[in-house]
């Protein structure tokens, strides 16, 4: 067997044998590629999978991959998992030195300048993970979530097949791996006031974060600058997979590739 399968989960354990009485090789991030060897022995995949540079050989749990979607859908999830890795999947904050430089690299994807960790790097990280995936349709690379939720709305009115993606109304499309939920803030700066789906185009403070996989009703999404590091967030579902409204949620990037 050869064909690649990916981690279809926030993460996924390989394993020395089949089943869960040893400690883990390794943590796995989803989109992360894995070889399969040989046959499936009950519920575990036997693979080989490069990280760090090596080689390591074990068992993932067959309910946690999947079978590759396209190759920008998982250039894209795999450049998101990565990160999610690079930030002990959660666990390193945002002020250590490791994640400040890496933060530093989001900044200077597309800008000129970084600015300071104290600065919202959200938008930075999605700039960032869609440069990485090196997308064939263009993307409006930015520090502002409005600047490409703007662009995207347009892209729609426009019917531009030529951008990534299309900004729709939350309860429009069943959503996708690859695709991205937005809500809108307040508080601080940001104000009080309630924005929807028609306040694109404008600029006001947004969030956004990448559809990693879709397991049982949840999407699970991956973001930066949530909770000052880069995070899992489980989005539900309805029954026909559309995002749950609720928690500011307003609009749906919906890929085009």
């Amino acid at each position: 067997m050869s064909n690649l399968l990916h981690i279809d989960a926030a993460e996924a354990n390989l394993r020395a044998t089949p089943g869960t009485n040893q400690a883990p090789l390794a943590r796995l991030p989803v989109g992360h590629a894995v070889v399969p060897t040989t046959a499936p022995q009950g519920a575990w995949q036997p693979c080989d999978t490069q990280l760090d540079g090596h080689t390591l050989s074990g068992f993932v749990h067959g309910s946690l991959l999947r079978a590759p979607i396209g190759p920008e859908v998982d250039a894209l999830v795999q450049a998101a998992g990565i990160e999610y890795r690079r930030f002990a999947f959660g666990a390193l904050h945002e002020t250590h030195p490791d994640a400040s430089a890496r933060i530093r690299d989001y900044w200077l994807s597309f800008a000129t300048h970084a600015e300071p960790v104290s600065v919202a790097w959200s938008a930075a990280f999605v700039s960032f993970v869609v440069r990485q995936a090196a997308l064939p349709l263009s993307f409006r690379f930015s520090g502002r979530h409005t600047d490409y939720l703007s662009d995207s709305k347009r892209a729609l009115l426009q019917a531009d097949t030529t951008r990534a993606y299309w900004a729709v109304r939350l309860d429009e499309p069943a959503l996708r791996v690859g695709d991205m939920v937005g809500a809108y803030r307040t508080g601080a700066d940001c104000g009080n006031a309630v924005r929807t789906y028609d306040s694109l185009p404008g600029d006001f403070c947004a969030h956004c974060d990448i559809v990693v996989a879709i397991r049982s009703g949840i999407a699970v999404t991956i973001g930066g600058n949530v909770s000052n590091t880069v995070k899992v967030t489980e989005v539900a579902l309805t029954p026909d997979g559309r995002a749950v409204d609720g928690k500011k949620r307003f609009v749906v990037m919906t890929r085009n590739f």
